[in-house]
């Protein structure tokens, strides 16, 4: 069902696309689904945004035993979101810091360890446990989910979620699917929708230090 608003819905959301990050900036900060309803606000109707893997990048490794994929490598932090002028903060992505690289382990045990790195040393680090339902994997994939919450700015009101997909690539980049969605109200017009990213990070050397 489309949902239509009226021009004052519509220059709401043309305030709102003046306030996302300009090209060369950083979009973690940025929550997916309030992205998504400013897709909305300036389109003037509810509905989802999905993409399918991107065509030009790597193919994706498959463990090909149903198991956890190999996600063990360090990557740069700042990477790209296909068909967007933006970079995107790994660190930020998953550790909610700042960080110039990212190490991601994941043990037989099945323990994922997500360690960020400055020049100067560590930035910080989290553990998940697979047992502990911290995240679920296949053969091609580890799958993170965010908790919901509350997204309160720019006259929206309502509630996120976000899953985070990582796999490897065959030429050892990283790649996040990155799916938002939720509901809300602009203006008390309801919206509903949904957004799908790819992220990619490329392989990073080891620190000197």
């Amino acid at each position: 069902m489309l949902i239509r608003t009226d021009a004052r819905i519509a220059r709401a959301g043309a305030r709102m696309l003046r306030r996302t990050p300009r090209p060369g900036r950083t979009q973690a900060a940025v929550p997916l689904f309030s992205r998504v309803l400013v897709v909305l606000a300036a389109s003037l109707v509810a509905c989802v945004h999905g993409s399918a893997y991107p065509v030009p990048w790597p193919a994706l490794v498959s463990s090909g035993d149903g198991h956890c994929p190999d996600l063990t490598g360090r990557y740069t932090d700042r990477g790209e979101t296909f068909d967007s002028p933006h970079w995107i903060s790994l660190a930020a992505l998953l550790l909610d810091v700042r960080a110039a690289q990212v190490e991601v382990s994941l043990s037989d045990s099945g323990e994922l360890r997500i360690h960020g790195w400055t020049d100067h040393g560590s930035a910080g680090t989290k553990s998940l446990a697979r047992s502990a339902g911290d995240f679920e994997c296949d053969g091609l994939r580890v799958t993170l989910r965010r908790e919901a919450e509350w997204v309160n700015r720019e006259g929206v009101v309502g509630r996120q979620s976000r899953v985070l997909q990582m796999s490897k690539a065959v030429d050892g980049s990283l790649v996040i699917r990155d799916e938002g969605s939720g509901f809300g109200f602009l203006f008390f017009i309801p919206i509903v929708g949904t957004q799908t990213l790819w992220h990619r990070f490329r392989p990073a050397d080891r620190p000197d230090s």
